[in-house]
């Protein structure tokens, strides 16, 4: 994975006197990580198709 920081997190990593974030580039960075992150475990953030269905499976036993 590109720009792996190995855990570390640096969401809003730097704030000014009246709390405002200042975007470092380490802040851009773990935002591409979390992009990158997400493409590839795509199908674990998709909404189940099962569930979308029109009709439910039959759960007869």
């Amino acid at each position: 994975m590109a720009f792996n920081l190995n855990g570390f997190n640096f969401n809003q990593s730097v704030v000014d006197s009246q709390g405002r974030v200042i975007n470092t580039w380490a802040d851009i960075i773990n935002r591409a990580n979390l992009g990158m992150e997400v493409m590839h475990e795509r199908n674990a953030h998709n909404f189940p198709l099962d569930l979308a269905a029109l009709e439910a499976p039959s759960l007869n036993g």
